[in-house]
């Protein structure tokens, strides 16, 4: 590995201790999941794993925040900790929905929010990798980005989070309550909040020489 002489150390300590939460992540995702577990309540089954998306990809914003403003005055392995407990609990919740065994009436936002989860986790995946990338070659890292390794470093590792899906699924929810709530057979309808459709992660790496 060639490492840059102005390359900041907190960089290379944080990519080394994100380097084994990049590789347990992406294993996590491959497991595949059987749908053998009935929902009975679509709608307040995806309420449910909307909060543990919403609060769980904030707590990372803030991580990553933490990260920018405290220009690397923080402890690495601390904050990848943190992260760790952030994305597990992501990953436990996406392996809930696709355990998930939806009726077909309400397959349609079952596959939404798996898409959903699956968009983010993704999101979050390439980012980690992104910075394990960093330490494992920083030269080609700075190259790719279009930044010669002989400037002084101003390394933006930015992590927009889309959610391409999250408006799909709003209109899908407010469909279906509607039916529910005309069946006179229902006697409880849970309705979904608004979605946030859009997280910004995003973290300066560099320094002010």
């Amino acid at each position: 590995m060639s490492t840059p002489p102005n390359m900041e150390q907190s960089l290379i300590t944080f990519g080394e201790a994100v380097r084994p939460l990049a590789a347990s992540t992406r294993g996590r995702m491959r497991q595949p999941q059987t749908q053998t577990v009935e929902v009975a309540d679509i709608l307040h089954f995806i309420s449910r794993h909307m909060r543990v998306l919403q609060n769980e990809a904030d707590s990372i914003c803030d991580e990553v925040d933490l990260i920018s403003k405290g220009r690397f005055d923080f402890d690495a392995d601390r904050t990848v900790r943190r992260m760790n407990v952030h994305v597990g609990r992501l990953l436990t919740s996406y392996d809930a929905i696709r355990r998930a065994n939806p009726g077909e009436a309400d397959s349609r936002g079952w596959f939404l929010l798996r898409e959903l989860y699956s968009d983010v986790l993704h999101q979050i995946q390439n980012w980690f990798d992104d910075v394990v990338e960093m330490v494992n070659d920083p030269v080609s890292g700075l190259e790719k980005r279009g930044i010669s390794s002989e400037e002084n470093l101003s390394i933006r590792l930015d992590l927009s989070l889309s959610l391409p899906k999250a408006n799909s699924l709003n209109r899908w929810t407010a469909r279906r309550a509607a039916e529910l709530k005309a069946d006179s057979r229902v006697q409880h309808v849970s309705i979904l909040g608004g979605l946030a459709t859009h997280f910004s992660l995003s973290s300066l790496f560099g320094n002010d020489k």
